[in-house]
């Protein structure tokens, strides 16, 4: 596979499979994506771009529902899946039936999602682009995706769309000195780079501190690395395949300030105006006052919830919101260190693992950390330190909240970007050196 299937096919191939379909009930999302990723930095010069396909089929047969997957467009393979997935409904256990009226609403008619210059990006152009800007010290990265979706199914008219995302990644100066930067638009013009890499190049240390960090003292986490905290939050508490398996909200420790929405239709965080179900999707609210308020869910897993669907179907057993946004209050990020002096400054989070359990704990590697000066002006760099704690707890010392957010998908493959500020803590712990 080379080229992407032009939409209008897509869409008419997936609608013969439906027609197809003995069973009561049937959707097939069919995605087509081209992948892009550009690395310059000294020790790194990568690019390269790869087509990908997944035709992912789901069916309602007598009260069981049945999956499958296809990566082949050959009509013999797709076949071949839609009977397989007729197969899986027929081993699997009855469920509650679908409530289909949630799938019949339309959708938003969303403009801008797609952006020229992306489609016709190519790696080459896209490496030139950033060996222009690359220092002797910086690692620039670039990835972007041209993607063609269409859900056809028995229950509501099918939905087409295709869609451009890129993100930007700029780590620049000494390490562990280095300023950090990221950014996530669906066209290029929106991504900025110049600016932020300018904003990274500002967030280089002039000093390296050779001490570890000090436990107990207040941090201020920088808007990227919010983001990836947020992300899997999305994915491992606000899920809906979590809340089946625990059969209550996680009992997460937040403070009544902070408010969390997902909103798919914003312009400024990767909009998509339908799930792959073919549920429109539209803004929810998911924590307030502190109080998580809601569970994502596909049409199946709400069936089996006693939900109602909040289109954030992701074609498998698990759904979760992908377009959370922090909602922003009125103090600058130099508001906050001053409030945060003595502290650290947490400025990108890498390697993020959370663990099973009921408290989810996590371990990450912390970097790009600075010290925070009494009249909260940014000192000394340290070296990265390995993070530990839990998600449960992770908001629980949450002292500010900033008001200049950063629309980021830390994830490669997410449909969405997270759109979050600085945020204050009053205590962090749990930190130590990276070992060498």
């Amino acid at each position: 596979m080379t080229e992407l299937t032009p939409l209008a096919e897509i869409a008419e191939r997936a609608e013969r499979l439906v027609a197809m379909s003995p069973a009561d009930a049937t959707s097939i999302a069919w995605i087509e994506s081209r992948h892009g990723e550009v690395v310059e930095s000294v020790r790194t010069r990568r690019a390269g771009a790869e087509t990908r396909r997944s035709v992912l089929f789901r069916v309602r047969v007598g009260g069981r529902t049945g999956r499958s997957r296809a990566e082949s467009a050959v009509a013999g393979d797709l076949q071949r899946s839609l009977r397989a997935a007729l197969a899986d409904a027929r081993c699997a256990e009855p469920t509650p039936e679908w409530a289909l009226d949630a799938a019949r609403r339309e959708p938003a008619a969303l403009a801008g999602l797609v952006d020229p210059a992306l489609c016709a990006l190519e790696a080459h152009a896209a490496q030139r682009e950033l060996q222009g800007r690359a220092q002797r010290r910086s690692t620039l990265r670039l990835r972007w995706r041209e993607t063609r979706l269409a859900v056809a199914a028995t229950f509501h008219p099918t939905r087409a769309t295709a869609l451009t995302e890129a993100a930007f990644e700029a780590r620049t100066g000494r390490r562990p000195g280095s300023g950090f930067a990221a950014s996530s638009a669906r066209r290029l013009s929106e991504l900025d780079i110049d600016r932020h890499l300018a904003a990274a190049r500002e967030l280089e240390a002039p000093a390296v501190d050779p001490d570890a960090a000090r436990p107990g003292a207040p941090a201020v986490l920088a808007a990227e690395a919010v983001a990836v905290f947020v992300d899997a939050l999305a994915r491992h508490a606000l899920n809906g395949g979590r809340r089946l398996a625990g059969g209550k909200a996680p009992d997460l420790r937040l403070p009544e300030a902070l408010r969390i929405v997902d909103d798919p239709l914003a312009a400024t965080g990767l909009p998509l105006p339908f799930d792959l179900d073919g549920c429109a999707k539209r803004p929810r609210v998911f924590i307030e006052r502190g109080w998580v308020v809601a569970a994502a869910a596909d049409l199946d897993l709400a069936a089996r919830l006693g939900l109602e669907p909040t289109a954030h179907a992701l074609a498998g057993d698990d759904a979760w919101p992908d377009h959370l946004v922090v909602e922003p209050r009125g103090s600058s990020e130099a508001e906050l260190l001053a409030a945060a002096g003595g502290g650290l400054r947490v400025g990108a989070l890498e390697s993020l693992v959370v663990e099973p359990g009921e408290t989810m704990p996590f371990r990450a590697v912390a970097r790009n950390l600075r010290r925070i000066a009494a009249d909260g002006a940014l000192g000394a760099a340290l070296s990265p330190h390995v993070w530990r704690g839990t998600l449960r707890d992770l908001f629980a010392t949450l002292e500010g909240i900033g008001r200049d957010s950063v629309s980021w998908a830390p994830r490669s493959g997410a449909t969405g970007a997270v759109r979050t500020p600085a945020l204050a803590l009053r205590v962090i712990d749990g930190l130590t050196p990276l070992a060498p």
